[in-house]
């Protein structure tokens, strides 16, 4: 195959990807039609000069671009951008809407959000609003921050899931707030005071709407221990806790599990108002539970990709799902060779 062969040929299978097909008319209406009927002419070895109209402004600057070389002549990028799961998530629209923000192209090369993104459990979460919204707050960041151990020690444990599980927390957080039992007061890295099983009784004696919580098993048993009196008394704890969101993740064991294994990657993951603003997102949110877009982000190739000025214009073209989204297209890439 000659030179000129081949930069046809990866201009099909990359910038049909991409959206920018010069060929005017997709999707086809037959298979001899649009892009699929111009790959058939060039494995024919048919086409010609012709075949392209190389006039789109979009397509030259694309042709000439960096991002485009690198396509052609790194195995390991074309891999990338040829890959079903690629193919898979870039028909969503909302890939291209979040791809070409500035919050997505700056987290996606660090390491904390290509675990988190790759993690089955943060999948789950991240596709609700009430993730979202608790995530974006400069409580859980704090929280996240200062107490790593304490709430990875309490999420493993099944009697604290079961507690903040139960719907009334929300409302027992809230008689320990107006009651004052505020007591980490000496900040971080100081020795915590924490909510004595007196403080909690204190809280729902004569609280007819907690007779019953106040009565369960698994909240007998955490009233007493030392980690749960400790985050209990965390200002920051409380806030979250008696917000409706909290209470939704709370019943969620994924959120449970997350916060046990990777609260460190969350804890530094927060500090950055990236992503507080990304997770927040409705279209993140639509494309965060798929494994698609853990396995793309973790590729080698993918950090290149992703801060390619031209790619980044080219994802966020509307034509980029609708043509990658097309079953004659799939057959396209999967005859490329």
């Amino acid at each position: 195959m000659n030179k000129k062969g081949i930069l046809i040929g990866a201009f099909l299978a990359v910038a049909a990807i991409a959206g920018f097909v010069a060929m005017r008319g997709y999707p086809p209406t037959s298979g001899t039609e649009g892009a699929i009927g111009a790959a058939s002419r060039y494995n024919s070895s048919q086409m010609t000069d012709q075949d392209v109209a190389l006039t789109d402004t979009d397509v030259q600057a694309f042709l000439q671009s960096d991002m485009f070389h690198q396509m052609q002549t790194n195995a390991e990028f074309r891999k990338l951008v040829l890959s079903s799961d690629f193919a898979r998530l870039a028909s969503t629209g909302e890939l291209g809407r979040v791809m070409s923000t500035g919050e997505f192209q700056r987290l996606a090369t660090q390491e904390d959000f290509q675990k988190m993104i790759a993690n089955a459990d943060f999948q789950k979460v991240a596709t609700t609003s009430e993730f979202g919204k608790i995530a974006a707050s400069s409580e859980f960041a704090r929280l996240t921050t200062d107490h790593q151990e304490l709430l990875a020690k309490l999420f493993a444990d099944p009697d604290f899931n079961r507690v903040i599980a139960n719907p009334e927390f929300g409302l027992f957080m809230a008689a320990i707030r107006t009651g004052g039992a505020t007591l980490d007061k000496a900040g971080k890295g100081a020795t915590l005071d924490r909510a004595s099983a007196a403080t909690l009784d204190r809280a729902t004696t004569g609280n007819a709407d907690l007779a019953k919580f106040a009565l369960a098993p698994e909240y007998e048993r955490m009233k007493t221990n030392p980690d749960f009196q400790r985050l209990i008394a965390v200002g920051d704890f409380q806030m979250l806790a008696t917000q409706a969101e909290f209470a939704k993740l709370a019943v969620a064991p994924e959120f449970g599990r997350l916060m046990t294994t990777s609260v460190g990657e969350l804890s530094r993951l927060t500090q950055a108002q990236d992503f507080g603003r990304l997770v927040t997102q409705a279209d993140f949110q639509k494309i965060a539970g798929t494994t698609e877009l853990g396995k793309v982000v973790l590729d080698p190739g993918f950090e290149r990709l992703v801060t390619q000025t031209e790619f980044q214009r080219v994802i966020a073209d509307p034509q980029f799902s609708r043509i990658v989204d097309q079953a004659d297209f799939q057959q396209l890439i999967a005859s490329y060779e």
